[in-house]
């Protein structure tokens, strides 16, 4: 009798393995409840298919149109060129990029790796030229979509603040809290903020007051037992501690508002809008002042008649008597 051969048949999954894609811009209730719908909505559209098979769901929570915010889409196109996916399920162009090119680009690195992407809300797919075409189109419309939007929420801030009605006008910091619509002083929080301007005035580096501040087992804002120098630097020039409030600041500032304003792609020369007086102040209006100016000095940058410049020496705690 002849010796059995055995041969071993790769099975094959007749399945496409299907990858949702679903974001939303924040944490918000409603940005919430139309996450929920997207992977409901998508969910269902694939379940419907019998030659689909969902494999993965993607889920990023970011405003802005950089893949730097966005880890899940990043793991997603690692997932799809690794040949993990087959197909790729998302609601619009929007969601899955608002810069046109970014997401034309990612597209056309799928359709390269076989991938196929699909869009729900105009039922266009990469399987053919036509559905390519449609994709860039909307791509276009969806970032004019964005910029037109953003320029309109900004118009509502900038009137919102001219007409002193901004909410922004009332942002807490370090120091306050909110109340009846008003920012009220902390008592013990206020005692910290003098004692940062305080310890400036009298020499002490930014570094310096960090490690004064932990050594006499003061928390940061956030609850924290180191501060960090970002935010000793940002109280103070804060001009709400003199009891002024502005908005609108330039985002290259540094100030606490720059994140919103930096999301909707704000002109760094727009105008800024200044309220006196609009608050109780913690600290007095020429230790702030002294404080600005003890900066500026620190910071090494000299006028002279070649101009603007910083400089060569740096200014050293280690150098400056403390008491």
């Amino acid at each position: 009798m002849a010796d059995r051969q055995v041969t071993i048949l790769q099975r094959i999954d007749p399945q496409k393995r299907v990858a949702i894609y679903c974001r939303v811009s924040s944490t918000s209730r409603d940005q919430i409840h139309s996450l929920i719908n997207q992977i409901s909505f998508l969910t269902m559209e694939v379940g419907s298919n019998p030659d689909y098979r969902i494999v993965g769901i993607y889920i990023d929570v970011h405003s802005g149109s950089s893949v730097s915010g966005r880890p899940e889409y990043r793991r997603l196109l690692k997932d799809c060129h690794c040949g993990e996916i087959d197909v790729v399920y998302a609601k619009s162009v929007s969601r899955f990029g608002r810069d046109s090119l970014e997401a034309i680009r990612a597209i056309q690195d799928l359709i390269l790796e076989g991938v196929l992407v699909h869009f729900s809300d105009y039922d266009i797919s990469t399987d053919d030229a036509g559905g390519i075409l449609q994709i860039q189109i909307a791509a276009a419309i969806a970032e004019d979509e964005n910029r037109t939007r953003s320029k309109n929420i900004m118009w509502g801030i900038k009137h919102q603040a001219q007409e002193g009605k901004s909410s922004l006008y009332r942002r807490k910091c370090y120091g306050y809290r909110t109340e009846d619509g008003g920012l009220v002083i902390v008592p013990e929080e206020a005692e910290n903020v003098r004692l940062i301007f305080d310890l400036y005035l009298k020499g002490y580096s930014v570094v310096k007051i960090l490690n004064e501040l932990e050594a006499r087992g003061i928390k940061s804002p956030t609850g924290k037992d180191r501060w960090c120098k970002r935010s000793i630097d940002t109280m103070l020039s804060n001009e709400k501690y003199i009891g002024d409030v502005m908005v609108l600041k330039s985002y290259s500032s540094g100030f606490p508002d720059n994140k919103r304003m930096k999301n909707l792609n704000v002109d760094p020369m727009h105008p800024m809008f200044m309220v006196k007086q609009s608050h109780d102040a913690i600290i007095k209006r020429e230790v702030f002042d002294a404080v600005q100016a003890e900066k500026l000095r620190r910071s090494n940058i000299v006028k002279d008649a070649t101009g603007t410049h910083r400089s060569s020496k740096k200014y050293s705690a280690k150098k400056t008597k403390c008491f």
